[in-house]
């Protein structure tokens, strides 16, 4: 391991001990963010990691990137306050407040709508930027586990945990159907 300002490590060994939850990309940034136990880290060669302490305690499980805003977004699925965190560069993240501070277990952006979407324990929430969000309902209640959206359809699909119901869409991130699941 190795530090070049004694804060932020470098580490060019296994992170195996790290309990990885989500990763992107920033090809603008040419920059990988992966969110593992407590902690941020970023690589441009998914080789060599940079480990970045998270601003909380919260327990990251959740990262995406917006292209065209030039920023990436984060969800906890825990902690008191502040379940949303953002950066512009990958290194530097600011808290930021969700308007329940809820399980969040996924967030991701739909560049031709400009919206981000959270998913989580009984809960949606949608942003145009990022730092502002607004609670939506989901089509039922649930652990909503991941969200993931389709460009040339307009669809959000988020998937859940288990028991019924366990998937839902929408083309707009705010009206949400469930969908009969094949299994």
């Amino acid at each position: 391991m190795t530090s070049p300002d004694g804060i932020n490590q470098i580490i060019k060994q296994s992170l195996a001990s790290y309990n990885w939850r989500s990763v992107c990309y920033a090809k603008n940034q040419n920059l990988f963010v992966a969110l593992a136990n407590n902690c941020i880290l970023t690589s441009s060669n998914g080789s060599n990691w940079r480990v970045i302490h998270s601003p909380n305690n919260n327990s990251w499980i959740s990262v995406c990137y917006a292209e065209n805003k030039n920023l990436f977004v984060a969800v906890a699925n825990n902690g008191a306050d502040n379940c949303v965190m953002t950066s512009s560069d990958g290194f530097k993240w600011t808290l930021r407040t969700s308007p329940l501070n809820s399980l969040w277990y996924a967030v991701c952006y739909a560049e031709s709508k400009g919206v981000f979407v959270a998913v989580g324990l009984n809960r949606v929430m949608t942003s145009l930027d990022g730092i502002t969000w607004t609670i939506r309902n989901p089509a039922a209640a649930n652990l909503w586990y991941s969200v993931s959206y389709k460009e040339n359809e307009n669809l959000f699909v988020a998937v859940a945990y288990n028991g019924l119901n366990c998937v839902m869409t929408s083309p707009d991130g705010i009206k949400w159907t469930i969908q009969e699941s094949a299994v």
